[in-house]
């Protein structure tokens, strides 16, 4: 969480430079970073301030949106797995197996004497 430390540090010392005045909160108030999370909860608490609604519900909302997106991300993965354990499935784990089983047969047509 130092990134959002230090985003939160640098919008709190442009708010105190614009001195609340909504003109300068137009530049101010604007992240940093182009970050989505970032400029999600900039803008929520913004909006909180503008508007004057609870911030509670407001950041029960925004967590919850971020994790619908963080599981939404964690499903697109899962659902890539199997077509990413492919090629590590062909590459090192049936030449192997075969070699297991086709060596007793092998050794067995081929005399050793």
């Amino acid at each position: 969480m130092p990134e959002l430390a230090t985003e939160f540090e640098m919008t709190a010392d442009r708010a105190h430079l614009s001195a609340g005045s909504p003109a300068g909160a137009g530049e101010h108030g604007r992240p940093l970073r182009t970050r989505p999370p970032s400029a999600a909860l900039v803008n929520a608490l913004r909006q909180t301030e503008k508007y004057g609604t609870p911030l509670a519900s407001s950041l029960r909302i925004l967590s919850q949106e971020f994790r619908q997106t963080r599981a939404s991300k964690a499903e697109e993965k899962g659902a890539r797995m199997p077509a990413l354990m492919t090629v590590p499935l062909m590459v090192f784990i049936l030449p192997t197996l075969i070699t297991v089983l086709l060596a007793p047969a092998i050794m067995s047509v081929i005399p050793l004497t």
